[in-house]
């Protein structure tokens, strides 16, 4: 007789399978767990019973289809979420650079005593800040940073008689005074997608005010 003895872990998959005559009863049967009303055929099913309460224990095939469509489902629902709200963190910390910066050049026009351009390189999408005559050796506070990729930047709104260029880009010049040129931009804005933020220049000249320009 053939009796079936799942390993242990439940892997109905991987059997042994032991081959044993079928004994009379003795009362060392009793030491071994076998009542005397027990047969070898009843010790078999219920063998086999247990196999089956372990086989059913684990995933089907079509189980397995199904959580992994769940987590497709899942994942395409939350990866455009999320990459809108990285894009909305990029115009965000992009606008504060900017802000930290022109606070920079006006600080640094008033300490040194001397013009400061915060510069705009819309192609190579670049901007920067340094001394408008800077010594020969050159300005070693300048500075240099590259816009984020999904943010653009325009200037509008220029008012004078001319603009305020920096090595043939647009810029912004700050006065030792504290207040900036006539010839700045008026209004600068950062856009990413829909989304934007627009720097507006103060009736005193002192600065910018940033507010929210996201298009509905």
């Amino acid at each position: 007789m053939k009796i079936e003895m799942p390993i242990e872990g439940c892997r109905p998959a991987r059997n042994y399978v032991a081959q044993v005559s079928k004994p009379a009863v003795s009362p060392t049967s009793k030491s071994a767990g076998l009542k005397q009303s027990e047969s070898w055929a009843d010790l078999e099913i219920r063998d086999t019973a247990d196999l089956e309460v372990c086989a059913t224990a684990a995933f089907t095939l079509i189980e397995l289809m199904l959580v992994l469509a769940l987590i497709v489902v899942a994942v395409s629902i939350v990866i455009p979420r999320m990459e809108n709200f990285i894009h909305g963190r990029a115009l965000d910390l992009e606008g504060r650079r900017l802000e930290a910066l022109m606070h920079a050049g006006q600080a640094r026009a008033v300490s040194e005593g001397m013009p400061m351009v915060l510069w705009f390189d819309q192609k190579s999408g670049e901007y920067g800040l340094e001394t408008e005559t800077p010594p020969k050796g050159g300005d070693v506070n300048a500075e240099e940073l590259p816009m984020n990729e999904y943010v653009q930047v325009s200037m509008q709104n220029v008012t004078g008689s001319g603009t305020t260029t920096y090595k043939s880009l647009p810029a912004i010049r700050f006065l030792p005074d504290g207040t900036i040129d006539d010839n700045s931009p008026q209004t600068l804005q950062l856009t990413e997608d829909n989304n934007g933020l627009l720097f507006t220049e103060l009736q005193n000249h002192t600065g910018y005010e940033v507010g929210d320009n996201t298009k509905q």
